[in-house]
């Protein structure tokens, strides 16, 4: 993932990367603070790239999936919306065969 920091945070977000399967069904996720803990939200300055790097491991069955990402706040659960309002941003969908 590459973050830009729109306007400064105050707060320190924990990311989330999901994978759904074709019912919305969560099968695979990673959250964690930015960049393994390096990088808390609260230090990122207006524009600036962040490049933070994610996997999953994937045991799943053949099927269509999404891959969603996100920030939250640990202590509320409470999602950082974006631009558009939603909760998320979609990254990918693929099938597996």
């Amino acid at each position: 993932l590459i973050w830009q920091a729109m306007k400064p945070l105050e707060r320190d977000y924990t990311v989330f990367v999901q994978l759904l399967d074709e019912n919305g069904q969560l099968r695979a996720q990673s959250d964690r603070y930015p960049v393994g803990s390096f990088r808390p939200t609260s230090s990122w300055q207006v524009g600036e790239m962040i490049r933070d790097n994610y996997g999953l491991l994937l045991d799943v069955p053949p099927g269509h999936y999404r891959l969603i990402a996100g920030l939250y706040l640990l202590e509320t659960m409470e999602r950082l919306p974006t631009e558009a309002g939603a909760d998320h941003i979609s990254l990918a969908e693929f099938d597996l065969k």
